[in-house]
């Protein structure tokens, strides 16, 4: 998925989404109600972007590329540059693989833009509409198409986690059921660290609380994305040890929910994604 920034005349770039994953974690900052959504979806974007920017925009290492290059820039949003967004990282420069997505994006994506500027092509892109540029194999070409998003569902990728212990699912089982209704979320912080590989990073926090009580029950910073899919699930399990099975659980978007959605159902917890996360954006912000 790709984005041609400059409509406001603020920004002037190209922004690629490189899977389905990326391109829902875009939707969720483009839908987002509040100040505090939009700064917590700020944070959970992955993208790799080609910026045109201002000689002050750009760092010492683009500079030494540029040189290399034997290239020049003169003017506003003229000077060309490329940087590697990820889930509460700031934004750094390309690797190899991410220059690769790059480049045969690019490839697709400027015949697409001349097709498109030249009129070969009807989009209004105000109509929630998209340009699907596709390779036809019974035709050996490329091919054009609109592509309406408006029912569009992404498909998400994940993996619901399960209990492999029968014996201690068995006594999770066993525990009584309770009113208690709980809140569910993670976000990463504002509050910015230099980690050991030189990449300016954000913490990544994860909170459960009880909506009834309005109370923090258990709290963890999450170091690297391995414990970021298995943390929410092991603060539910050791809350249902310890309290019980609650009624419900609410978390903030369905692709939050994937992994959860297993050990809700075997323990007959209401599972809820999306809506009001007031509990926890009071927390974060």
């Amino acid at each position: 998925f790709c984005s041609v920034m400059g409509g406001g005349s603020m920004t002037f770039g190209i922004s690629v989404y490189p899977d389905y994953n990326s391109f829902f974690r875009l939707n969720q900052l483009l839908q987002a109600e509040s100040h505090i959504d939009n700064m917590l979806q700020m944070m959970n974007q992955r993208c790799i972007s080609c910026q045109f920017g201002d000689r002050d925009e750009i760092e010492p290492a683009d500079r030494k590329i540029i040189k290399a290059l034997g290239l020049r820039f003169r003017g506003q949003n003229q000077w060309t540059y490329f940087r590697s967004v990820n889930p509460g990282q700031f934004p750094w420069y390309l690797n190899a693989d991410e220059a690769d997505i790059l480049i045969r994006t690019m490839e697709q994506l400027l015949p697409a833009c001349r097709s498109y500027m030249n009129g070969e092509v009807s989009i209004d892109f105000e109509e929630q509409v998209m340009l699907r540029r596709y390779y036809s194999e019974e035709e050996d070409s490329w091919k054009m198409e609109s592509f309406s998003t408006q029912n569009f569902q992404i498909p998400l990728s994940g993996i619901p986690l399960t209990l492999t212990d029968e014996v201690e699912m068995a006594r999770l089982k066993k525990k009584k059921k309770t009113k208690a209704v709980l809140e569910l979320a993670t976000a990463y912080i504002p509050i910015p660290f230099r980690s050991k590989d030189g990449l300016i990073r954000t913490p990544h926090l994860a909170v459960l609380m009880d909506r009834n009580t309005e109370t923090v029950i258990r709290q963890k910073i999450m170091s690297d994305p391995e414990s970021s899919e298995t943390v929410p699930a092991d603060m539910l399990l050791d809350y249902v040890m310890d309290y019980g099975r609650p009624s419900a659980l609410h978390v903030r978007t369905v692709q939050d929910a994937i992994s959860l959605q297993d050990l809700c159902s075997e323990l007959g917890i209401r599972l809820h994604a999306g809506g009001n996360m007031d509990l926890s954006n009071d927390l974060f912000f």
